[in-house]
């Protein structure tokens, strides 16, 4: 039961076929990604199958969940979506080649699948061969497979049956698939062999670990659905994250990027993918699911991305918050903490060597040089930083006198966007309001009509 070379010349089909029990697992969206780009590099077809013949599990919400997650990563397919729920009466007709051809039995009220049937169609009558396109050559002795069930006993056909068969009648030609299903193979491969069918060839990916190197389940540290990342993360992040986990590139280059605390990372645009995924670069070992890599992907392609590409109408604001961005939902927040006037208490505008007095000085000081700026130098954040820096020299101060009260004036805060970037953001008018309020809240820090409206 080896693959020949009529198989290999076939042109590459390859199809996603969830169950719709559940969300959308980043572990499927994963899988559906590989056969995506496989199909897209071989100038093949890729199809999407709704394995939802477990009506009492599946649900109408999960099947729209995949749909909407295919669409969100940009993974389009071929053709109609196929629901194995209408296919039914095909599986029956199969069904009863197994049992008119003394392939399959009756027992309980179930339909087993007679393994012992297949064993002349074995080329050793022994054991099963077959080359995963990831691992090599597999073998599983015959005396290891149990007869199995096929078809339920409510008259459900199961996944074993129904998966071998769907494949068959759309022409699939390759299956990625986790290396949970590895056990599976050998089982699906007397199946076809006993229904008459060509199955497809075969690869297993390797498992996504979380970093401690444990199995990714619902009770894993990263969250699991896909769902839970479309709020915070850009599809093309997680499309490219979703690549590297368990594949490496071979033949393409993207764009090599230096990241905090680790070696370089590469940044792949679907075209890149496309290119160079092959199955040579898909990794046999585990693959581990690094939430830190996935953020630093994701905060390099918000950078890249222009203000209106993410509905954010202030294009300065967004070049002063943009390096600071991780994750979508940083954008309100870091902008709020620009945009809104702060509250903070009188003390803060005090840096650490300073003093109230120097505080004054400073703060009065930057008030009357950003004052007489013209409105031209107000948009540049070099001439602003100039004003501030011309500040602290003609009064005889340290940056710490004129640049800090002048940060937490305006921001607010210990950690922020520099003076320059706040004042060229807020506009003159906003900013100046900002440094006489902080002006007033250091001489009256216990004055409560000073309102930060």
């Amino acid at each position: 039961m080896k693959d020949n070379v009529k198989t290999r010349l076939k042109p590459t089909l390859t199809r996603l076929a969830p169950s719709p029990t559940g969300w959308l697992h980043i572990g499927t969206a994963r899988t559906a990604l590989f056969n995506w780009l496989y199909a897209k590099h071989c100038g093949g077809q890729f199809f999407l199958r709704i394995e939802d013949t477990d009506q009492e599990r599946s649900r109408e919400t999960y099947v729209r969940d995949i749909i909407d997650g295919l669409k969100w990563l940009g993974l389009d397919w071929d053709g109609e979506i196929i629901y194995q729920h209408q296919q039914l009466d095909l599986y029956q007709k199969y069904i009863k080649k197994l049992l008119d051809e003394d392939a399959a039995y009756k027992k309980e009220g179930a339909i087993y699948f007679k393994v012992k049937s297949q064993k002349s169609k074995v080329k050793s009558e022994e054991r099963i061969v077959f080359d995963d396109l990831i691992r090599g050559e597999i073998e599983v002795p015959l005396d290891k497979i149990d007869d199995f069930v096929i078809v339920k006993s409510d008259g459900s056909p199961l996944f074993l049956l129904t998966n071998i068969i769907d494949d068959s009648e759309m022409g699939i030609t390759v299956v990625l698939r986790g290396e949970d299903h590895i056990s599976n193979t050998p089982k699906q491969l007397l199946l076809a062999a006993g229904l008459g069918i060509e199955p497809p060839r075969y690869g297993h990916l390797p498992l996504i670990l979380n970093p401690d190197r444990s199995k990714m389940s619902k009770r894993s540290e990263a969250p699991t659905a896909l769902r839970d990342y479309q709020k915070d993360y850009l599809p093309a992040a997680v499309v490219n994250f979703l690549a590297l986990l368990g594949w490496r590139e071979r033949n393409v280059k993207g764009l090599r990027l230096e990241a905090e605390g680790r070696k370089e990372e590469e940044i792949y645009s679907l075209k890149d993918l496309i290119k160079g995924f092959d199955l040579d670069g898909i990794q046999k070992s585990p693959a581990v699911f690094d939430c830190q890599k996935l953020d630093w992907l994701n905060a390099q392609y918000i950078r890249r991305s222009k203000n209106y590409e993410l509905r954010i109408k202030n294009k300065k604001l967004w070049e002063v918050i943009k390096d600071r961005v991780v994750k979508l939902s940083d954008i309100k927040k870091l902008s709020a903490e620009i945009t809104n006037p702060p509250d903070f208490p009188a003390e803060l505008l005090i840096f650490g060597k300073s003093n109230k007095e120097k505080t004054l000085a400073g703060l009065n000081a930057a008030l009357k040089i950003l004052s007489e700026m013209s409105p031209p130098d107000w948009e540049s954040q070099e001439k602003l930083a100039a004003g501030l820096t011309k500040a602290v020299v003609n009064n005889q101060l340290s940056n710490g006198d004129v640049f800090w009260p002048v940060r937490v004036a305006l921001s607010g805060q210990k950690q922020s966007p520099s003076p320059p970037e706040l004042l060229w953001v807020l506009g003159k008018e906003e900013a100046l309001k900002r440094i006489k309020k902080a002006n007033d809240k250091i001489q009256n820090p216990n004055d409560k009509s000073i309102s930060n409206d």
